[in-house]
């Protein structure tokens, strides 16, 4: 090999050693871990994702941020009941948080209805009821067809854990356990 070409070869080898580290110290993945302070932060750092309303981020160490999005109100959410039946509320806002008083709009099959009514429970995280309506049906509820409902809750927020649910259950006269359905929407209190 002649002084030329072995110049050459160190020359080559010295760029592929510093574009490999700059590739390394550049590309985010290979770089140490930054700070995961936030649902921004995590997002950036590449960490797993839950594709669920507001979306939450899960860093390394197992610790989640959940993302702040508007309070905006969604034309229609559908939630589907233990037996599959997709019930409708009109008017929670997007992120789920409720306050004092709180009226639920929605649209359920008649059939979940008895005399044009339902139990509705507001419940705190470990399940303790904080207020307990009967929903109303505002129409005809003798039809397997939709038809809206309303309920307002009243209530005290809890002052510690800020979770809890609004659980509508199925207007079952006959006590059959066949007859039971209910579905469970996650809120926050604020």
């Amino acid at each position: 090999m002649t002084k030329t070409k072995v110049i050459l070869t160190i020359i080559i080898g010295c760029l592929f050693i510093l574009v490999t580290l700059g590739l390394l110290y550049f590309v985010p993945q290979y770089r140490k871990d930054e700070e995961v302070k936030d649902f921004a932060s995590c997002l950036k750092a590449n960490n797993i994702i839950l594709e669920i309303y507001p979306r939450i981020c899960k860093d390394k160490n197992g610790n989640s941020y959940t993302e702040v999005v508007d309070n905006q109100i969604l034309s229609s959410q559908e939630f589907k009941s233990i037996k599959g039946t997709i019930v409708y509320i009109d008017n929670l806002q997007a992120t789920r948080f409720i306050s004092n008083p709180q009226i639920i709009n929605g649209r359920i099959p008649g059939d979940w209805s008895f005399e044009a009514s339902f139990p509705a429970s507001l419940v705190n995280w470990n399940g303790v009821a904080i207020d307990q309506k009967t929903a109303q049906i505002q129409g005809d509820w003798m039809t397997n067809e939709y038809v809206p409902f309303t309920v307002t809750f009243e209530f005290d927020s809890p002052e510690t854990d800020k979770k809890g649910s609004i659980i509508l259950k199925r207007d079952n006269p006959s006590g059959l356990i066949e007859n039971d359905d209910s579905v469970e929407i996650p809120i926050t209190y604020l």
